[in-house]
């Protein structure tokens, strides 16, 4: 046995370890769980007795290049009080995709800026479960974000500006004076397009680009309560830094991001709180402590094309 073992920890409470062996291949640590929790999930009675044992094996990050998993012995539990039966729990355990909390968390990371069948090799997980824990991750991330309180500001100047994304036209949505990203259309359609105009009302100027067609321009235009509507090629005179961050955001999906998904594109472009501006709208009336309430503005274009940069290889595959 090598001192690689000597490297893997994890603060998994209530447990003990049982053996770790290596191979050429990997790594196999087993674990048991020990003690009883504080009462039961459903009536908190503390008369709680055994009932058995499961087997779990759980996927954790690679010590040296090795894959590692953690073969858990976890016992069952029974209430004496309401007779219901119960796994004991543990801490750090994504049980959704049976790999560790930060396992999932670097495949998240990691994913935004390596192919998934690269980040499978690198991690020794297949390439399917990497798949599965990006969309399930992507999709509550996006929730969230969608359900964000956005300014509402006087005298704004929305700009609807296309992009193609793997072979498939979409419209990015963005505030000219803040120079920020708000939103992505996955498709062009007349329902999408009202439901984002209705969230960033109102609109004192509208650009609109010539592929959306005469009959969805004019939707936009009876939406906006007498916003003024302008072509979007007129962003290069009326806002030449936004017109400029939106070219080099082209050129950077038609290369860095030829090949990768929809998805990975909008979790770059969407989701990274450390790219968005905030404004305080006022204080919280809900906080017990002095706390001010914050409205996002978006993605600062700006921030999110350096990133692209930094941190995206000139070339990259499929994923």
């Amino acid at each position: 046995m090598s001192n690689s073992l000597d490297y893997w920890s994890l603060p998994l409470g209530e447990m003990r370890l049982r053996h770790m062996t290596e191979t050429p291949s990997g790594i196999v640590i087993g674990l048991e769980t020990e003690g009883l929790p504080q009462g039961c999930p459903v009536c908190r009675s503390k008369k709680v007795v055994g009932y058995g044992q499961l087997n779990l094996r759980i996927r954790d990050l690679p010590i040296n290049n090795k894959a590692v998993m953690l073969d858990i012995r976890r016992r069952r539990l029974r209430c004496n009080h309401c007779g219901v039966t119960f796994n004991q729990p543990i801490a750090h355990i994504s049980e959704r995709h049976r790999a560790t909390t930060r396992l999932v968390q670097k495949v998240w990371k990691s994913s935004l800026s390596m192919p998934f069948a690269h980040l499978a090799k690198v991690l020794g997980v297949d390439e399917k479960t990497i798949r599965n824990i990006f969309n399930n991750t992507y999709v509550a991330k996006l929730h969230q974000f969608q359900m964000r309180s956005y300014p509402h500001t006087h005298q704004a100047a929305i700009a609807v500006y296309p992009l193609t994304i793997l072979r498939k036209p979409r419209l990015l949505w963005v505030h000219c004076q803040q120079n920020c990203l708000i939103e992505i259309n996955a498709n062009i359609n007349a329902e999408d397009l009202s439901s984002s105009l209705q969230r960033f009302a109102p609109i004192a100027t509208l650009y609109l680009p010539m592929e959306l067609g005469t009959e969805l321009r004019a939707t936009c235009a009876g939406l906006t309560n007498g916003a003024t509507i302008v072509e979007t090629d007129q962003l290069a005179h009326h806002h030449p830094a936004t017109y400029a961050c939106l070219a080099d955001l082209t050129t950077l999906v038609e290369t860095r991001l030829a090949k990768r998904s929809f998805e990975v594109f909008c979790a770059n472009a969407l989701l990274d709180k450390t790219l968005h501006k905030t404004t305080r709208t006022g204080i919280d009336p809900q906080a017990t402590n002095l706390r001010y309430q914050k409205a996002n503005f978006g993605t600062d274009l700006t921030r999110l094309i350096a990133k692209l940069e930094r941190e995206l290889p000139a070339s990259n595959t499929a994923g």
